[in-house]
């Protein structure tokens, strides 16, 4: 214990780090040729996802377009947003399901329904995440609901 209070914060940092690359197999350099080579060294790389219509009108049977590129070529993700206050996995729900081309790019449909009629989703912002097999988040974008107003005739 002794030992623990003598070693300072800096040092300690430095040997969590060894620690961690020793342990994940991967040194600074091993990063810096993945990075040349074109691979992502973090979850959150150059991945993005985007949503559309923005915002998505708060209605059944809107057609939701999800679409992201700079993920890893031929990747099956998954999809997730909070569903009654759940992270819910809605991979199965979108058409067709979600998997990266060989350019890393991926393009699907959500038509809501069920979502909207339960009363699951309400009008507001949730965030979409974009997660690979072992529930890394590659990205994230904002998904927001808004009320659509009804005309008075």
């Amino acid at each position: 214990m002794k030992l623990l209070k003598s070693i300072s914060t800096k040092t300690a940092l430095a040997i969590g780090g060894i620690l961690l690359s020793t342990t994940l197999g991967c040194s600074q350099a091993d990063k810096s040729a993945m990075k040349a080579s074109g691979a992502s060294t973090n979850a959150m790389g150059n991945a993005k996802v985007m949503i559309s219509p923005s915002p998505v009108p708060y209605q059944r049977k809107v057609k939701v377009t999800i679409s992201g590129t700079g993920f890893a070529p031929n990747q099956e993700i998954e999809l997730q947003v909070p569903i009654g206050g759940v992270p819910s996995d809605i991979s199965a729900m979108v058409k067709p399901k979600p998997k990266t081309n060989g350019q890393g790019a991926f393009n699907t449909v959500w038509t809501l329904d069920n979502e909207i009629r339960g009363k699951l989703l309400e009008p507001t912002k949730y965030t979409l995440e974009v997660l690979n097999t072992d529930g890394e988040v590659l990205a994230k974008a904002p998904f927001v609901l808004e009320k659509v107003e009804t005309k008075k005739k």
